[in-house]
């Protein structure tokens, strides 16, 4: 059973559910409009690596897999750019 969950890529819609639960509680409770922005770059990062590995286990190439690694680095540069801009104040 737990190879199937994880041979047919299941396991990481199974993380895309637990990344966006643990999203909606932290926006909830997040003060600002930068914090919250940070977390919604960094939680994107995070689903983007985990539709890499889904990507992956699914046998569906390099391309896709590559593409959402690329768009995962985007949202980490975004991330870390807001961070370094909120610490700059």
């Amino acid at each position: 059973m737990i190879d199937t969950i994880i041979s047919s890529g299941a396991i990481a819609w199974i993380a895309l559910g637990a990344l966006l639960l643990e999203l909606m509680i932290v926006l909830g409770l997040a003060r600002s409009r930068a914090t919250r922005m940070s977390f919604i770059a960094n939680g994107l990062s995070g689903a983007c690596l985990i539709m890499a590995f889904r990507a992956a286990l699914i046998g569906a190439g390099t391309l896709p897999i590559a593409v959402w690694l690329g768009l995962g680095l985007a949202a980490h540069l975004a991330d870390v750019a807001m961070r370094l801009r909120q610490s700059a104040r």
